[in-house]
């Protein structure tokens, strides 16, 4: 997994870099946070839309709720970012999302700077 680390303050931000999906399932989202916590030594995750495999936008598989409670458990704070493709319009999509966003450890963001500004707040 490419990631690239940027420092706001004092807190560091890890970024998923790469171009592809490189999460595709609860093992890979693991891997994800692996990285952060041993590369960059940062619980602060920002994570672009396109990194997420389709299943990850389909509520009904119950695989968003899955990863992101799971970065919360183990004390990670995660932003997914971006327009959220072809899945913007679904209903079920839209209600998750906000109410991920009342959440202390994920939210969804329209971009990078918006998703970074989400995380490094107290």
């Amino acid at each position: 997994m490419k990631v690239e680390m940027i420092e706001v303050g004092e807190k560091r931000v890890m970024i998923v870099a790469d171009k592809g999906v490189v999460i595709r399932d609860e093992d890979t989202a693991m891997d994800a946070l692996l990285v952060a916590n041993y590369s960059t030594n940062t619980h602060l995750l920002a994570i672009p839309e396109t990194a997420f495999s389709d299943a990850f936008f389909m509520v009904k598989t119950g695989l968003a709720e899955k990863i992101l409670k799971q970065y919360g458990d183990y004390g990670f704070k995660c932003a997914v970012y971006g327009s959220m493709g072809r899945y913007a319009n679904s209903k079920p999509l839209q209600t998750f999302m906000r109410e991920t966003n009342k959440s202390s450890f994920a939210h969804f963001a329209k971009n990078l700077d918006a998703a970074v500004e989400w995380l490094v707040q107290d």
